[in-house]
């Protein structure tokens, strides 16, 4: 079954006053004869003049955002999803990003992290009505491929075969793109363009396998802990679980305890942290690192702070601190968002 999952890749950008990037008229300029050589189809010159620009304004959040819009229309997925990843990164207060990730890896069969790469955006932007939607959708592709495995092993299951039908009720086949483009939310403002070609026509549809990659046997998400104990245990083994990765060197494992919308508390970039990390965590021999005294205050059923005592003992330098943690659960799982040392 061809279903039309995630229709909304955005082409509007959070107002750039959110993160004190305002766009010189030169630019805008720059950027709006760009995106008409991309309506006119022209990529190989677009793309030749957006790079010359993003080499003259390195980092500029706009053009970064169109690169990731003209590689998906280019079907340059991978490429594409690699621009958005660091837009994430860069700027993990913008909605828009993750719900552009959400449809490349939903147009993949990459259902769990298009779902991951959603509920953050809703957690950055609560408001956000194409997010909402999205997930929506994900999970119904989610339900279908469940119910599906169910009548694999019971083809007798009327339940599963209602349940199957009424999915394929709201989803009827149509050749409808991935990349096709949603109105701009009253919460978001475009980058001034009224049009832009999707990365599908009617003489090419997406291809009818193109969710076929899903693995019905995923395990469902973890439950949200239920009471104040449970949830303290739950952070207390992943505070262990943290300091374990830091003492193995295991950066990637370290790494993977932060929430890509973690800011930072020296003002730089969520990739140039980890960079930064990275080189700090594998530089020594040796590392050992030992959690004292730790106190959970639970700020609500998704987030808490862990205030404690960090001994940090390498073979070149050590120390001993009092350190806060704050984390959220993002869909089961507890992530570090902000981390101080007092």
């Amino acid at each position: 079954m061809t279903m039309s999952v995630l229709r909304r890749l955005v082409i509007g950008l959070c107002a750039f006053a959110l993160v004190g990037n305002v766009a010189k008229a030169t630019d805008t300029d720059d950027l709006q004869n760009i995106r008409a050589l991309a309506d006119a189809k022209n990529y190989q010159e677009a793309m030749e003049q957006l790079d010359a620009y993003l080499d003259r304004n390195t980092g500029d959040a706009q053009g970064r955002f169109l690169k990731g819009i003209l590689l998906s229309d280019q079907k340059r997925f991978d490429d594409a999803i690699e621009v958005f990843v660091s837009l994430t990164e860069d700027y993990p207060e913008l909605p828009e990003p993750y719900n552009n990730l959400a449809v490349l890896y939903a147009s993949h069969g990459k259902y769990l992290k298009a779902r991951d790469a959603l509920l953050i955006a809703i957690k950055t932007h609560p408001s956000y009505a194409t997010a909402h939607e999205n997930l929506g959708d994900i999970y119904a592709m989610m339900a279908t491929e469940a119910y599906k495995k169910a009548l694999a092993l019971n083809e007798g299951n009327q339940s599963a075969k209602t349940k199957l039908a009424m999915i394929r009720d709201l989803f009827p086949k149509q050749s409808v793109s991935t990349a096709n483009i949603a109105a701009n939310e009253k919460t978001s403002q475009p980058i001034e363009r009224e049009n832009m070609v999707s990365a599908h026509t009617e003489s090419d549809p997406p291809s009818s396998t193109m969710f076929s990659s899903i693995q019905p046997s995923q395990s469902p998400p973890t439950p949200l802990a239920t009471s104040a104990s449970d949830i303290e245990a739950e952070v207390f083994a992943i505070l262990e679980e943290w300091a374990t990765a830091w003492s193995r060197k295991d950066v990637n494992g370290y790494l993977a305890f932060y929430a890509p919308t973690f800011i930072p508390s020296d003002g730089v970039s969520f990739s140039s942290w980890k960079k930064q990390r990275r080189r700090r965590v594998l530089a020594p021999k040796s590392i050992s690192i030992e959690i004292l005294e730790p106190y959970v205050a639970i700020l609500g059923n998704d987030r808490v702070r862990v205030d404690f005592t960090q001994k940090y003992r390498s073979n070149t330098y050590r120390d001993t601190v009092r350190k806060v943690i704050e984390m959220t659960n993002i869909d089961g799982d507890w992530r570090f968002v902000r981390e101080e040392t007092k």
